[in-house]
């Protein structure tokens, strides 16, 4: 899942900004993110939730 390519920087006007092409590196996670089906990954989410609220708890740092 690591996106491709470095992540490059320009300078201009003394700031430093992202290069144009950087944003193209996370075309492939953006694909399948996008080509999920949004309604069937909420049910699913809420289907786990209880296990993942336990799992968060038992693993969470305590104050």
């Amino acid at each position: 899942m690591a996106p491709a390519g470095p992540f490059l920087v320009t300078k201009r006007h003394g700031h430093t900004g992202t290069a144009p092409g950087s944003h193209t590196r996370y075309d492939g996670v953006a694909r399948v993110i996008s080509s999920l089906d949004a309604k069937a990954a909420g049910q699913v989410y809420q289907e786990r939730k209880p296990i993942l609220d336990a799992a968060h708890a038992e693993l969470a740092r305590r104050p």
